[in-house]
Order: C-alpha cells, then structure tokens, then sequence
C-alpha cells in the first residue's frame, strides 16, 4: 500500500468518526433536555473515545501528508475540515445545553436551601429513649 492510499484511507476513517462524533453530540444535547444523567455519561465517554481516535489517526497521517499529494487528497481534506467544523458545531451546542441545564440544577439546589425548614413534630419523638429527670 503506497503511503497515499494509506493517508486516504486514514482520512476517509477519521470523516467516519467525525460524523459519528456531530451524531453522538446530537444525541448528548437530546438527553440533556431530557434529563437522563446516564444516559449523557455513558454517550459523553463514547465521544471522548472518538476524538482521541481522531488524534491518533491526525497523528498517523501528518508524516503521509509530506509524501502524499493529489487532487482526491485535497477534495477529502476539504471534506474533512468541513466535518471539523460540524462536530465542532455539535459539540459546543451540546455543551451550551448541559452548561444551561446545570445551571437551571443550581438554581433549582439555591432555592430549596432557601427554603425555611419546618419543626419536626413532638410526636416524631414518642418511643424514642429520654432521660427524665426524676428528682424535680
């Protein structure tokens, strides 16, 4: 495999996980609207496990790119910092939507830390042990 054909195809995985990435942030910001903490934890490690793929693969190809060269090299390059920006685009629109749901939970947590805290009952006590003073 001549190191074009290997750079193309590195390119061609990383646009894959790219689109996977803008999908998976699609589905954070869904979920985050929704309220499933879980669900945002286990989709948030998905994604962080295709950037560094994505790392690894822009580490892999820089050194192809100085031998490689081409007309389809470029058309796929520009298609790959389109896909960038897209899952860029996804990722800072699901973040904006946890950062204003964590700050709706704050907001929420505040006013119940406002609230006053009412007495409990003196029949909450009854079976409880005291110690009565016998000699009064």
């Amino acid at each position: 495999m001549t190191p074009a054909e290997r750079l193309q195809r590195y390119l061609e995985r990383e646009l894959e996980l790219l689109v996977r990435y803008g999908e998976l942030q699609g589905k954070i910001e869904q979920y985050v609207h929704a309220g499933q903490a879980d669900l945002v934890a286990v989709q948030a490690g998905e994604a962080r496990r295709l950037a560094d793929e994505c790392a690894e693969l822009e580490r892999a190809a820089r050194p192809l790119a100085a031998r490689a060269g081409g007309d389809r090299l470029r058309e796929l390059e520009a298609r790959l910092a389109a896909g960038r920006e897209s899952a860029l685009a996804a990722g800072r629109r699901s973040q904006a939507a946890l950062s204003d749901s964590l700050g709706e939970l704050a907001a929420r947590i505040r006013e119940l830390q406002g609230r006053p805290r009412t007495p409990s009952s003196p029949f909450t006590r009854i079976g409880r042990p005291m110690l009565v003073d016998l000699d009064s």
